[in-house]
């Protein structure tokens, strides 16, 4: 990538204070830009490596009805720690709100 954003997001951030932010920030964290987004009511965010189950559907399935502000799976034990630390929400296996 040369850094710029995506070509449908550089259109529609070109006009706000966002767009330098955008040019310069690591293209890996603009996928969390969707958190913000006022005509998105849910996400889920995923590493390209990260496969949804079946046991994973029928639990963001749960998550959409019950109108809980996240969904996190912890289904692993590296999803509980990593090099001692707490992994509450890792970056490419969790849902929220959007509409920030």
């Amino acid at each position: 990538t040369n850094g710029d954003p995506p070509p449908d997001r550089s259109a529609r951030s070109s006009s706000s204070s966002s767009s330098s932010w955008l040019r310069r920030a690591n293209p890996r964290a603009w996928r969390f830009l969707v958190a913000a987004d006022p005509t998105v009511d849910a996400f889920l965010l995923r590493d390209a490596d990260s496969f949804p189950t079946p046991r994973e559907r029928a639990a963001v399935d749960e998550w959409l009805e019950d109108g809980a502000a996240f969904h996190v799976m912890h289904d692993h034990p590296f999803h509980y720690s990593w090099n001692g630390r707490n992994q509450s929400i890792m970056a490419g296996v969790w849902g929220g709100g959007g509409g920030g």
